[in-house]
């Protein structure tokens, strides 16, 4: 009871880090702060700037896959929080410059990742598999919530001309030290859930237990008590199903193997490989749609001259993705039969989303787009999320988890490569949006019907069954026909054979 009331206590100090987090005020206004008052242009910021944090997402991804679930995830929340620290220190005292623009950038790609995979697994290592989805929802839930609070924020104080972008800058470097704080707060990992379930098993099987009873029914009844093989006095502590915990530097030499086994484990299990792939094409995506969508609005509003709510969009797709991450948490569905259906349409309107983001002049039809998309994918990557988490081993979630979005991040570097670089083809902000629809119209299509095989083979097998059954149900009726020809063969055999001339001997 009392470590269940202390996890749920981390839990707490988990969903403060993660408001804190994702407080910052100036984030939806970064390309407007940079062009209005550091003197960038949108063609820099798009095309230089905005990359560099690819580059930091995959390098530091594979970092995190080979010490995460060795450190046990409080260390690296915490150096999460000093990259965001440093990310917002370098906005408001160094951002005068491309290459200090891209340095920025790449510790800004260094936080988010750490939360990606040390944040969302944390908790993982330390409740039971059938919490999985609800505290899933909480941790999202949280970080919607605090992007809610820091979108609003944002918005009302540049709306009422209360501050600009620049002094906003301050307010998000303040959430960053927040979260830090919070973050030395949560208790560290000491202990797996196989560990606590071999204690558990140990308590029921207690061999103490039955000693004590024997005890006291021969104190009752009066009679003499056996010698105990424990001498009187001694301090005897029950070991069973405790195990040594291995030291630092047998994990890491241990690390390697682990990290065979895991991928051998985790993707030839066709239920895992099926969600991991949709999580990481799907979050691939995810990342260059929002990476780049303040310069496709910027170019909206250079043409409508309309009123700028990034704040205010950022907020509303965050509550509203608080309210369904919770609501999800809590339902019951079959997401083995329905979740490629679901899954494949919800990826399809998605793509409809960025064509109209990309064809419409009218920036407020820009913003319910991306609002549509961003709570579209919040919601499912929830799901996603929970169920690779459920059919992992346990203690192993840091790594799958950092798999994943290592190629979700290689995706997104490929789409930027490809369509966002120089070195690539270079398009228009405009024309990159329809790309990006394209690709997620096709990756609805693709999931929608990786089941259709699986199914069909199914209807095939329970048609076949069901013949199998009707044979057998005629069976009788057969069996009785086939009987009454062959006495119909015996005796037309018999008048043949005594019409023969007795030279030819019959056959007995």
């Amino acid at each position: 009871m009392k470590g269940k009331c202390k996890w749920k206590a981390a839990i707490l100090v988990l969903i403060a880090v993660g408001l804190l987090k994702e407080f910052r005020p100036s984030g939806p206004f970064l390309v407007d702060y940079a062009v209005d008052h550091k003197n960038f242009t949108g063609e820099q910021m798009i095309h230089e700037v905005l990359p560099a944090t690819t580059g930091s997402y995959i390098v530091s991804l594979v970092l995190l896959l080979m010490v995460t679930d060795a450190l046990y995830y409080k260390p690296i929340i915490v150096a999460g929080g000093v990259y965001n620290i440093l990310t917002w220190a370098i906005t408001i005292w160094k951002f005068n410059s491309v290459n200090t623009a891209r340095i920025r950038q790449i510790f800004y790609g260094l936080s988010v990742t750490t939360t990606e995979v040390a944040y969302f697994t944390y908790m993982y290592a330390n409740i039971e598999k059938c919490a999985y989805k609800k505290v899933t929802s909480y941790t999202h839930s949280a970080v919607h919530f605090g992007q809610f609070v820091s979108g609003m924020t944002g918005q009302l104080l540049i709306s009422f001309n209360l501050m600009n972008f620049e002094e906003l800058n301050y307010l998000s470097l303040a959430g960053g030290v927040g979260a830090l704080f919070f973050a030395l707060f949560l208790p560290r990992v000491l202990r797996d859930v196989e560990e606590e379930k071999a204690l558990k098993n140990a308590d029921a099987n207690d061999v103490e237990e039955p000693m004590k009873k024997d005890e006291k029914e021969a104190e009752k009844d009066g009679k003499e008590q056996s010698p105990s093989p424990i001498p009187a006095g001694l301090d005897y502590t029950r070991n069973i199903g405790k195990e040594k915990q291995p030291s630092r530097l047998q994990r890491w030499r241990e690390a390697p193997a682990h990290w065979k086994n895991n991928i051998l484990y985790t993707y030839t299990n066709r239920d895992i490989v099926k969600w991991s792939v949709w999580w990481a094409m799907s979050y691939g995506l995810y990342i260059q749609v929002d990476l780049y969508v303040e310069g496709l609005w910027k170019e909206i509003e250079h043409h409508s001259h309309q009123n700028v709510y990034n704040g205010a969009v950022h907020a509303s797709h965050a509550i509203i993705s608080v309210g369904l991450g919770l609501i999800v948490g809590r339902t019951k569905m079959c997401w083995i039969k329905w979740g490629c259906l679901v899954f494949g349409v919800s990826t399809v309107l998605q793509g409809v989303a960025l064509f109209v983001m990309a064809k419409t002049h009218d920036l407020y039809v820009a913003y319910g787009m991306f609002i549509l998309f961003q709570t579209m994918f919040q919601v499912l990557v929830i799901i996603a999320k929970s169920q690779v988490a459920e059919s992992v081993r346990e203690k192993t979630e840091a790594f799958i988890f950092g798999m994943n979005t290592l190629t979700a991040c290689i995706i997104h570097l490929l789409l930027t490569m490809a369509v966002t670089s120089r070195h690539g083809f270079h398009l228009p902000i405009r024309d990159q949006y329809i790309v990006y629809g394209v690709y997620a119209v096709l990756l609805g299509v693709g999931f929608g019907c990786c089941d259709l095989p699986r199914k069909l083979a199914g209807k095939t097998r329970s048609w076949s069954v069901d013949v199998r059954n009707n044979l057998r149900k005629r069976s009788p009726k057969v069996r009785g026909e086939n009987d009454k020809n062959d006495k119909d063969d015996e005796k037309e055999l018999e008048t043949i054979s005594a019409s023969m001339p007795y030279s030819i001997p019959r056959e007995h």
